[in-house]
């Protein structure tokens, strides 16, 4: 299995990273899940929004603010370090940030035993999330998510692209979900 779109350019490889969904759409991509795309939809806000929260407008909002604020202070700061100022701001969100990713996982069936830790009423949480990978294909996924962007643009009419290359903290969410083939016999032990 592989993460959705965790390579550059890949579709989605394991139905359950969809919640279930057997025929996911092709073009559903790891980025598309994290940063959805303005889209013709008849969504109200006019973006893709698949099964995940987005970043889009925050980072865009941070980036914007940041630069606005460089390009308006006395003397005005030009349009190249307006850009590094705002590179920088968030440069300094990012290595604050944790990333948490999910690790339910759905029991195949009621006969099935639950994989967790602590499973809640029987079961190790509600969609089947990163638990149902392998500890080295959890950790596989950190770089992929580094080599992200997002193009942002300005109310004048400038862009540039914000890396994901800042982001160093990726944690778990939640302990009780922990696939217990991740722990150790002598940490199961305790």
């Amino acid at each position: 299995m592989s993460l959705v779109g965790a390579s550059k350019g890949s579709a989605v490889s394991a139905p359950e990273a969809q919640h279930g969904r057997s025929t996911p759409p092709a073009s559903v991509t790891f980025k598309t899940l994290l940063l959805p795309v303005a889209s013709n939809s008849s969504s109200p806000t006019g973006l893709q929004t698949l099964c995940t929260t987005s970043w889009r407008s925050s980072i865009e909002k941070r980036y914007q603010i940041a630069y606005f604020n460089a390009r308006h202070t006395q003397p005005p700061a030009t349009i190249a370090a307006a850009k590094e100022a705002a590179q920088a701001e968030l440069a300094r969100i990012f290595a604050k940030t944790t990333v948490l990713l999910s690790v339910e996982t759905r029991k195949l069936s009621p006969r099935d035993e639950p994989t967790c830790l602590y499973p809640n009423q029987g079961d190790c949480g509600v969609p089947r999330a990163f638990g149902s990978w392998s500890k080295e294909g959890f950790k596989s996924v950190m770089p992929e998510f580094r080599r992200l962007a997002l193009d942002v643009s300005t109310d004048d009419g400038q862009s540039d692209v914000v890396s994901f290359n800042e982001m160093r903290n990726f944690g778990v969410y939640q302990f009780s979900f922990l696939p217990k083939s991740w722990i150790s016999n002598a940490s199961l032990a305790c």
